[in-house]
């Protein structure tokens, strides 16, 4: 196989398998932000569904995070191994040695840039997905602490007195909540 072509499958297909990754690790980050954006946590029955969708496609992104510096190692190690194959079949030069090595790096930084890339859009992704979640739990304690304060509002036992005084501020709280979103009914 030629020299020449095996080089370029290292500059254009490494690198270009690169780009490709990062095209894609920044498609789906933009595609879980609109989602977050519009989400409404009200459709969701359980938390396991939520967390489900909240968390779809971040695997994704955190597989290219970890594997495109490995990437573009490879390209490294195959720029070098091309490198002394021209040095054996040429003679030793050391200016062209010297820059064929920089230029096998160059897949490295692609992928390391790529990585970074990658762990910073996963890296908000999961602050949000936690944040919602959160949320989401939040929503669920104080619509239980409204449902049980209603129920026992008109029942005058003694043993109900500590669930009604833990969840009175919860109820009111609940209230305001849902007056503000317009939302009076769950």
């Amino acid at each position: 196989m030629d020299l020449l072509f095996l080089k370029q499958i290292v500059d254009y297909g490494i690198i270009g398998f690169l780009i490709l990754l990062s095209i894609v690790s920044l498609t789906f980050f933009i595609e879980r932000l609109m989602f977050f954006k519009k989400i409404d946590t009200s459709e969701y029955k359980n938390h396991k569904i939520l967390e489900n969708s909240l968390t779809k496609n971040l695997t994704i992104i955190g597989s290219i995070a970890s594997n495109a510096p490995y990437i573009g190692l490879l390209g490294t190690v195959m720029a070098i191994m091309i490198t002394f194959a021209t040095i054996g079949n040429s003679g030793i030069d050391a200016a062209k040695i010297m820059s064929s090595i920089a230029l096998a790096l160059k897949t490295t930084a692609v992928g390391l840039v790529v990585a970074i890339c990658s762990m910073f859009f996963y890296n908000i992704l999961v602050r949000f997905t936690e944040t919602i979640l959160a949320h989401y739990d939040e929503e669920i304690w104080l619509y239980q602490c409204h449902t049980i304060y209603r129920h026992n509002a008109s029942a005058s036992s003694h043993s109900l007195d500590n669930i009604n005084f833990c969840c009175k501020r919860y109820h009111s709280t609940w209230v305001a909540k849902r007056e503000l979103s317009g939302t009076h009914k769950r």
